[in-house]
């Protein structure tokens, strides 16, 4: 038996090449009795050969997965009939005793380039689906032109007696042996498709038949050796089709079944180990006799939950569900998307979506399979969904804002009862298709959604909401803020959210009139601080018309001056649009205007330079900067040039946005401040208030002497200032029993 068990497989890969050796010889035996016999021999082989592959393939033809044998088999039946009138035409048969070598030759060819032509094109079907009847017919059409042409004369010559074969018979071959290589190049690129001996042997076949078509390119006589040698290759790959296509369908054809069994065995398993679905297999009992690997994923391996009823894994409230979905599918239904909940070996619930068929033998259920898919996230976001939703709901019918649905035709689909009352309509009026947002906004407004419309349309929705106006139902104008998003991706749906923003506007109104009656008030009273501190400085003028003690005349002169300096800021206030600030480089060109008017002749010969930038500051920052540009421009004008000597003075502003720094200095080229003088102890008054409305700025003070005299002050303007100047502490003077201290507490109430 053992010995049986080895020789049996060894045989049957040695037999068939002793098979062809034998016949090998014994065809090349025959052609020293008759070159007749021995080619004879060969063509009714081949034949029966392509015959044979022709009536496997079409008898099989709803079997077969690729249509290459197919193909094959088909266009084999023509070449049957080409190589069949060519062997009985051939010199000496007898059937056409007219004909010479020629009429063999010709079909010959005809049947070589079908042959070939076949071998070339057969690779197309593989993988794709053919028509037979349509190909039978095609190469119906084809065998009978070609015979028709060769039988008329219209076919070339290939063999001329005397000569031998035609260039057009030698270069046939050629292209023949073109296309076989052709072939067999594509047959190479798709050799994972075969299986490996069949692969093999049409390779070999192919060359075989190259080998052939080499040969017959060289033979003067049909007797030719070259002729013998040709038709010895031309049996050898007949030889190698028949093992490659009919053994292989007719005496292995249960190998081929196993292989196809066992490649989808391997598919099944693959399947089963990689999906992340549970697939399982139940008797008729409800056991499980095979689950996937997925089952390890709810903490259970596969050897646990083989044998276990199925029932032991599902939660107890759907068991009923579980047993009545079991009866149906063993009654032959199949059960789509059943919702059970699995428990897991952590005593967690997971959700699963199953399908179940059954599984049947001989045409009996022999038990179940199914597949479960588990949807816990997807339930989990089914549920917030539904949450987001019902809160969504709430919302829409809470009626803290008016909601309705649109589209980019600007008809309002549905709305909540909010919205309705905003504009007056009702349910059914929007029902029937009334409420329309083009025709509800007035003419003189609807450019105001062109950017809105337009946002939307480019990015889905409105990052800012929008003012508008609606029409009423009743025709008065209902001001709104709104903002829409589209709901789908042609952007064409969407909902919108709105405001009634009629109650704000009113407020807005109101507020509005409230301010322009406090603007007037402002006005009026800046108007009358002016003209009392004017009429101030006027009594003060003329008390020093009066007056015949020059010092007290020169004394009375710095006091008008100082409550002309503060009488300008409340001018300039009056005459501007914006009663919180006053362009300080404005109200300092006309300050030192009036000042050098006052002054006469001692201005006369002192010219002012101006250099100074357009500041904005706050009042509070404006009355002490003014008196500060009045003692420090009119102390240059007293004490820089003595015995009217003439000379310049220079003021510049300076303003850093960036920072909020300011800086004013007043500079001359006359005399300077004496040899020795600490101008901080100075007990002139000027100088003290100087140095008080500097701090009052909270700023910075400082001196250059030589030639001439600087004075340089440095503060800053911001949001804070007015708190910072009103909480100033008043400024101890070096002389505390000087009356002079009581100045500041003087001038705070004119700041403020």
């Amino acid at each position: 038996m053992a010995n049986d068990t080895v020789f049996h497989p060894l045989s049957r890969k040695i037999l068939p090449s002793y098979v062809f050796i034998f016949a090998t010889s014994g065809l090349y035996a025959s052609s020293f009795y008759s070159y007749l016999l021995f080619h004879s021999l060969i063509e009714v082989i081949c034949v029966v050969i392509l015959l044979t592959v022709f009536v496997l393939a079409w008898n099989t033809r709803k079997l077969l997965d690729s249509h290459y044998i197919l193909f094959l088999g088909i266009s084999f039946l023509s070449s049957a009939a080409f190589e069949l009138v060519h062997l009985f035409a051939y010199k000496g048969f007898g059937i056409f005793p007219s004909i010479d070598t020629n009429l063999p030759t010709q079909l010959w060819i005809a049947f070589r380039y079908v042959f070939s032509c076949s071998f070339l094109i057969a690779p197309a079907f593989i993988t794709r689906r053919l028509s037979p009847a349509a190909a039978l017919i095609f190469f119906g059409i084809i065998t009978t032109l070609l015979l028709a042409a060769i039988f008329s004369g219209v076919f070339p010559d290939c063999y001329i007696e005397g000569k031998g074969l035609t260039p057009f018979k030698v270069y046939s071959e050629y292209i023949i042996i073109i296309l076989l290589f052709a072939a067999l190049g594509l047959l190479f690129r798709k050799r994972t498709l075969f299986d490996p001996r069949v692969l093999r042997m049409l390779i070999f076949s192919i060359v075989s038949a190259i080998a052939a078509d080499a040969a017959f390119t060289r033979y003067l006589s049909v007797y030719g050796a070259a002729n013998l040698v040709g038709h010895l290759f031309l049996f050898l790959s007949a030889f190698l089709v028949y093992r490659a296509i009919v053994v292989t369908g007719i005496e292995e054809p249960m190998a081929i079944i196993f292989r196809n069994l066992e490649k989808s065995e391997r598919q099944f398993r693959l399947i089963a180990e990689t999906s992340v679905d549970l697939i399982f297999q139940l008797d008729l009992s409800g056991k499980v006799v095979f689950c996937s690997p997925a089952i390890i994923g709810y903490g259970y391996s596969v050897a646990e939950v083989n044998g276990k009823g199925f029932g032991d894994y599902i939660t107890h409230d759907d068991l009923e569900s579980a047993a009545s979905a079991f009866r149906r599918a063993i009654g032959g239904e199949r059960i789509n998307a059943l919702a059970l909940r699995l428990i897991s070996a952590d005593n967690t619930p997971h959700h699963l979506e199953i399908n179940i068929a059954p599984l049947t033998a001989n045409g009996s259920i022999i038990g179940l399979q199914g597949i479960a898919r588990d949807v816990t996230h997807r339930k989990q976001n089914e549920e917030t969904l539904r949450e987001s939703e019902a809160r969504l709901h709430r919302f829409y019918q809470s009626n803290l804002l008016g909601v309705f649905y649109w589209n980019m035709n600007g008809k309002v689909t549905d709305a909540n009862n909010k919205f309705l009352d905003i504009v007056g309509y009702t349910r059914e009026e929007l029902a029937s298709g009334q409420i329309n947002l083009i025709t509800m906004t007035p003419p003189e407004y609807r450019y105001l959604d062109e950017a809105p419309v337009i946002e939307l349309k480019a990015t889905g929705v409105n990052k800012q909401p929008f003012e508008k106006v609606f029409i009423h139902k009743n025709g008065t104008h209902i001001p709104v803020i709104l903002a829409g998003a589209t709901l789908d991706e042609a952007r064409t749906h969407g909902v919108a959210f709105v405001l009634d923003n009629t109650e704000r506007k009113r407020a807005e109104a109101q507020i509005k009139a409230s301010l322009a009656e406090k603007e007037v008030m402002l006005r009026e009273i800046h108007h009358r601080v002016k003209n009392n501190l004017q009429i101030i400085s006027s009594l003060v003028s003329l008390q020093t018309d009066n007056l015949v003690d020059e010092r007290m005349r020169e004394e009375l002169k710095d006091v008008r001056d100082r409550v002309r300096s503060m009488a300008l800021v409340h001018e300039k206030l009056y005459q501007t649009s914006d009663l919180a600030q006053l362009n300080f480089g404005d109200y300092a060109t006309s300050l030192l205007h009036s000042l050098w008017r006052s002054h006469g002749a001692l201005a006369n010969k002192v010219r002012l330079n101006l250099a100074v930038a357009p500041v904005a500051l706050p009042i509070e920052a404006a009355v002490p900067c003014g008196l500060l540009l009045n003692e420090l421009a009119g102390n240059a004008l007293k004490h820089a040039f003595p015995g009217n000597s003439g000379g310049e003075v220079t003021v510049t502003l300076e303003h850093d946005a960036a920072t909020g720094s300011v800086s004013l200095q007043v500079r001359d080229n006359g005399v300077g401040l004496p040899v020795g003088m600490d101008w901080r102890q100075s007990r002139s008054l000027g100088l003290r208030l100087v140095q008080i409305l500097t701090n009052q700025l909270r700023g910075t003070l400082e001196t250059d002497s030589g030639p001439g005299t600087t004075f340089r002050v440095n503060f800053f303007v911001n949001s804070s200032l007015a708190q910072s100047v009103s909480s100033v502490s008043d400024v101890k003077l070096q002389n505390d029993n000087n009356p002079s201290n009581e100045l500041h507490g003087l001038l705070k109430p004119t700041v403020q």
